[in-house]
């Protein structure tokens, strides 16, 4: 899957803003990162991991779910150790 495009929510900002993420980081990985297929969400819908650094040197790991023609909506995104 490529991803051209992330969606963030509010929610999810928030969600991620507990990891200790911002927004910025996480477009700044998934720009940057190598994805991988993750495992099926609890709905069955097809989830991906990003691994990928940001602008500052920072590793996270990024989940996100498809939407379609290269847009991804973002699910989760914490450091990746």
């Amino acid at each position: 899957m490529r991803i051209e495009r992330i969606v963030i929510s509010w929610e999810r900002a928030q969600h991620v803003a507990k990891h200790g993420v911002t927004p910025g980081e996480v477009r700044e990985a998934v720009e940057r990162g190598q994805v991988f297929r993750g495992p099926n969400s609890r709905s069955g819908g097809r989830t991906y991991i990003v691994r990928g650094r940001t602008d500052a040197g920072r590793r996270l790991k990024v989940l996100v779910r498809p939407r379609g023609r290269g847009i991804a909506v973002l699910i989760t995104a914490m450091d990746d150790r």
